[in-house]
Protein backbone atom coordinates (compact mmCIF):
# COMPACT_ATOMS: atom_id res chain seq x y z
CA UNK A 1 0.00 0.00 0.00
CA UNK A 2 2.52 2.47 1.14
CA UNK A 3 4.76 1.41 -2.22
CA UNK A 4 1.25 2.59 -4.09
CA UNK A 5 1.80 5.47 -3.08
CA UNK A 6 5.04 6.55 -3.28
CA UNK A 7 4.71 5.70 -6.59
CA UNK A 8 1.39 8.03 -7.36
CA UNK A 9 3.70 10.70 -5.54
CA UNK A 10 6.34 9.93 -7.63
CA UNK A 11 4.09 9.77 -10.76
CA UNK A 12 2.21 13.31 -9.82
CA UNK A 13 5.56 15.38 -9.13
CA UNK A 14 6.72 14.02 -12.37
CA UNK A 15 3.59 15.47 -13.96
CA UNK A 16 3.95 18.98 -12.22
CA UNK A 17 7.44 18.95 -13.43
CA UNK A 18 6.59 18.47 -17.53
CA UNK A 19 3.27 21.07 -17.37
CA UNK A 20 6.07 23.95 -16.20
CA UNK A 21 8.57 22.85 -18.60
CA UNK A 22 5.66 22.77 -21.27
CA UNK A 23 3.50 26.04 -19.94
CA UNK A 24 7.69 27.74 -19.81
CA UNK A 25 8.09 26.42 -23.65
CA UNK A 26 4.96 28.19 -24.70
CA UNK A 27 5.36 30.61 -23.08
CA UNK A 28 9.00 31.94 -24.33
CA UNK A 29 7.27 30.59 -27.93
CA UNK A 30 4.53 33.08 -27.47
CA UNK A 31 7.17 35.76 -26.85
CA UNK A 32 9.77 34.89 -29.15
CA UNK A 33 6.69 35.11 -32.07
CA UNK A 34 5.42 38.58 -30.91
CA UNK A 35 5.70 41.04 -33.63
CA UNK A 36 8.38 44.22 -33.15
CA UNK A 37 10.04 42.45 -30.39
CA UNK A 38 13.72 42.96 -30.17
CA UNK A 39 16.46 40.92 -29.51
CA UNK A 40 17.24 42.34 -26.34
CA UNK A 41 13.53 42.54 -25.04
CA UNK A 42 13.23 38.97 -26.29
CA UNK A 43 16.31 37.91 -24.04
CA UNK A 44 15.42 39.53 -21.07
CA UNK A 45 11.63 38.27 -21.17
CA UNK A 46 13.30 34.83 -21.74
CA UNK A 47 15.47 35.20 -18.81
CA UNK A 48 12.10 35.84 -16.99
CA UNK A 49 9.91 32.79 -17.76
CA UNK A 50 12.49 30.43 -18.29
CA UNK A 51 12.98 29.56 -14.73
CA UNK A 52 9.87 28.19 -13.96
CA UNK A 53 10.76 25.41 -16.33
CA UNK A 54 13.49 23.73 -13.41
CA UNK A 55 12.93 21.93 -10.72
CA UNK A 56 13.98 24.81 -7.96
CA UNK A 57 12.81 28.17 -9.94
CA UNK A 58 13.25 30.07 -7.12
CA UNK A 59 17.37 29.11 -6.66
CA UNK A 60 18.08 28.84 -10.44
CA UNK A 61 20.20 31.55 -12.44
CA UNK A 62 20.13 32.22 -16.03
CA UNK A 63 22.40 34.07 -18.60
CA UNK A 64 21.97 34.42 -21.80
CA UNK A 65 25.48 35.76 -23.53
CA UNK A 66 24.73 36.54 -27.04
CA UNK A 67 27.85 37.86 -29.31
CA UNK A 68 29.17 40.76 -27.11
CA UNK A 69 25.97 40.99 -24.90
CA UNK A 70 25.53 39.24 -21.28
CA UNK A 71 21.93 39.10 -20.06
CA UNK A 72 21.43 38.27 -16.68
CA UNK A 73 19.04 37.36 -13.58
CA UNK A 74 20.55 38.64 -10.35
CA UNK A 75 21.11 34.67 -8.95
CA UNK A 76 23.28 33.63 -11.78
CA UNK A 77 26.78 32.68 -10.15
CA UNK A 78 29.55 30.56 -12.35
CA UNK A 79 29.24 27.61 -9.59
CA UNK A 80 29.76 23.66 -10.01
CA UNK A 81 25.96 22.98 -10.39
CA UNK A 82 26.15 24.65 -14.20
CA UNK A 83 24.92 23.71 -17.68
CA UNK A 84 24.96 25.58 -20.85
CA UNK A 85 23.66 24.59 -24.50
CA UNK A 86 25.55 26.90 -27.38
CA UNK A 87 23.40 29.52 -29.38
CA UNK A 88 23.65 28.42 -33.16
CA UNK A 89 22.95 30.90 -36.01
CA UNK A 90 22.99 29.09 -39.51
CA UNK A 91 25.46 26.64 -38.00
CA UNK A 92 27.45 29.26 -36.37
CA UNK A 93 27.92 29.59 -32.56
CA UNK A 94 26.89 33.11 -31.72
CA UNK A 95 26.22 33.06 -27.99
CA UNK A 96 25.12 30.89 -25.20
CA UNK A 97 22.96 29.88 -22.40
CA UNK A 98 23.59 28.69 -19.11
CA UNK A 99 21.78 27.46 -15.84
CA UNK A 100 23.13 27.62 -12.72
CA UNK A 101 22.43 26.55 -9.05
CA UNK A 102 24.21 28.16 -6.37
CA UNK A 103 24.00 25.03 -3.82
CA UNK A 104 22.94 21.40 -4.39
CA UNK A 105 22.22 18.67 -2.11
CA UNK A 106 24.39 17.03 -4.57
CA UNK A 107 28.09 16.92 -6.04
CA UNK A 108 26.73 15.18 -8.92
CA UNK A 109 26.28 17.33 -11.89
CA UNK A 110 24.48 14.49 -13.70
CA UNK A 111 21.83 14.40 -10.65
CA UNK A 112 21.68 18.26 -9.98
CA UNK A 113 20.21 18.59 -13.47
CA UNK A 114 17.73 16.16 -14.61
CA UNK A 115 17.41 15.27 -18.35
CA UNK A 116 14.50 17.00 -18.91
CA UNK A 117 16.30 20.66 -17.51
CA UNK A 118 19.16 19.83 -20.12
CA UNK A 119 16.78 19.07 -23.12
CA UNK A 120 14.90 21.95 -22.20
CA UNK A 121 17.79 24.09 -21.98
CA UNK A 122 18.98 22.68 -25.44
CA UNK A 123 14.94 23.54 -27.25
CA UNK A 124 15.74 27.51 -25.60
CA UNK A 125 18.79 27.99 -27.07
CA UNK A 126 17.80 26.57 -30.48
CA UNK A 127 15.09 28.74 -30.45
CA UNK A 128 16.75 31.85 -29.38
CA UNK A 129 19.21 30.98 -32.68
CA UNK A 130 15.94 30.93 -34.82
CA UNK A 131 14.56 33.84 -33.47
CA UNK A 132 18.36 35.73 -33.87
CA UNK A 133 18.10 34.42 -37.44
CA UNK A 134 14.78 35.72 -38.23
CA UNK A 135 15.56 38.93 -36.93
CA UNK A 136 18.63 38.74 -39.46
CA UNK A 137 16.74 38.61 -41.90
CA UNK A 138 14.41 40.61 -41.08
CA UNK A 139 16.81 43.31 -41.16
CA UNK A 140 18.01 42.38 -44.80
CA UNK A 141 14.82 42.47 -46.06
CA UNK A 142 14.44 45.95 -44.76
CA UNK A 143 18.41 47.04 -46.11
CA UNK A 144 16.91 45.46 -49.28
CA UNK A 145 13.94 47.25 -49.19
CA UNK A 146 15.71 50.75 -48.75
CA UNK A 147 18.15 49.68 -51.44
CA UNK A 148 15.53 49.41 -53.33
CA UNK A 149 14.34 52.67 -52.53
CA UNK A 150 17.33 54.56 -53.18
CA UNK A 151 18.18 52.61 -56.53
CA UNK A 152 14.81 54.12 -57.44
CA UNK A 153 15.51 57.60 -56.68
CA UNK A 154 18.90 56.81 -58.91
CA UNK A 155 20.84 58.29 -55.96
CA UNK A 156 23.72 56.07 -56.14
CA UNK A 157 25.36 53.91 -59.50
CA UNK A 158 23.24 50.62 -58.99
CA UNK A 159 26.80 48.32 -57.91
CA UNK A 160 27.48 50.77 -55.16
CA UNK A 161 24.26 49.79 -53.60
CA UNK A 162 24.72 46.63 -53.76
CA UNK A 163 28.18 46.63 -52.35
CA UNK A 164 26.92 49.20 -49.41
CA UNK A 165 24.40 46.21 -48.94
CA UNK A 166 27.21 43.42 -48.80
CA UNK A 167 29.42 45.37 -46.84
CA UNK A 168 26.80 45.65 -43.97
CA UNK A 169 24.87 42.34 -44.09
CA UNK A 170 27.57 39.77 -45.25
CA UNK A 171 31.33 40.87 -44.64
CA UNK A 172 32.78 37.92 -45.87
CA UNK A 173 31.00 37.97 -49.08
CA UNK A 174 31.93 41.26 -49.82
CA UNK A 175 35.78 41.08 -49.48
CA UNK A 176 35.52 37.35 -51.24
CA UNK A 177 33.43 39.87 -54.21
CA UNK A 178 35.72 42.58 -53.59
CA UNK A 179 39.21 40.64 -54.42
CA UNK A 180 37.53 39.03 -57.29
CA UNK A 181 36.36 41.95 -58.41
CA UNK A 182 40.13 43.18 -58.06
CA UNK A 183 41.96 40.36 -59.82
CA UNK A 184 39.29 40.80 -62.72
CA UNK A 185 40.76 44.67 -62.60
CA UNK A 186 43.94 43.57 -62.82
CA UNK A 187 43.64 40.70 -65.35
CA UNK A 188 42.64 43.49 -67.88
CA UNK A 189 45.24 45.73 -66.67
CA UNK A 190 43.61 48.77 -65.04
CA UNK A 191 46.72 50.63 -63.75
CA UNK A 192 44.71 51.78 -60.72
CA UNK A 193 43.94 48.12 -59.37
CA UNK A 194 46.96 47.60 -59.51
CA UNK A 195 48.18 50.01 -57.02
CA UNK A 196 45.63 48.65 -54.59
Amino acid sequence: MDDNIEENTSFSNSLIGKESELNCLYNIEEILNSSGISLEQAFSDVLKILPSGFQRPNEIGIEITFKDNNYRTENFSFTNWLISAPIKVQYEEVGIISASYKTSKTKNIDKCFSEDEKKLLKTVANRLGLFALHQDLKNIFMDLKTVKDVSDRKCKSNWRVILDLLRSTNPPLFMRLTRKLLHVLCWNEIDEAQTL
